[in-house]
């Protein structure tokens, strides 16, 4: 470490240039940022960046989507309702539970379905075996809607489908909820 702090001192008065970002992220990660107050907010903040955009949305357990749940209910009681639960119920056409190795199919197609063509900001768990609940902000009721129709018609459409159906639900967040 004072190796490099030497290193860094020396550059700046020689050759009057600063270590790359690559380097002193480098640094940040070895050593972390501490400052006399403690950690420096652009270290924490560079900390909390993506390292990876992904495209499509946050898929999360049940425990994590419940914790984003009760963020967004009490953003409604501020705000307003901004955000809808989806409810993907995937089953046979009699709305039965499928056999077992037609669930486990389902499922796979499914949450794929989901994660290849919801938005960035939607949040998507696995509620059960053969449900999913969705977190789809900034959407009136109608655009909720239609993204839950289109993800019934999608599924419905696949090949590899065996044959099952998948139905939805939706309800705005609420702050009484």
């Amino acid at each position: 470490r004072s190796h490099y702090e030497h290193v860094e001192r020396l550059f700046e008065k020689e050759l009057g240039v600063k270590p790359s970002e690559t380097l002193t992220r480098l640094y940040r990660m070895l050593f972390g940022e501490v400052t006399k107050s403690g950690l420096d907010i652009n270290y924490i903040k560079d900390n909390l960046r993506e390292e990876a955009m992904p495209c499509g949305p946050v898929f999360c357990d049940k425990e994590f989507f419940k914790s984003l749940r009760m963020l967004e209910n009490r953003r409604a009681e501020r705000y307003g309702p901004t955000n809808f639960l989806g409810l993907l119920t995937f089953s046979a056409p009699d709305r039965l539970l499928p056999a077992r190795d037609d669930l486990e199919k389902g499922r796979k197609l499914l949450k794929q379905l989901l994660l290849s063509d919801l938005r960035k900001g939607d949040v998507v768990t696995e509620w059960n075996e053969a449900q999913f609940l969705l977190s789809l902000p900034s959407l009136n009721v109608k655009q909720a809607e239609v993204a839950l129709k289109r993800m019934q018609k999608k599924f419905a459409s696949l090949e590899s489908n065996p044959g099952l159906v998948v139905f939805y639900d939706i309800k705005e967040t609420l702050p009484s909820d």
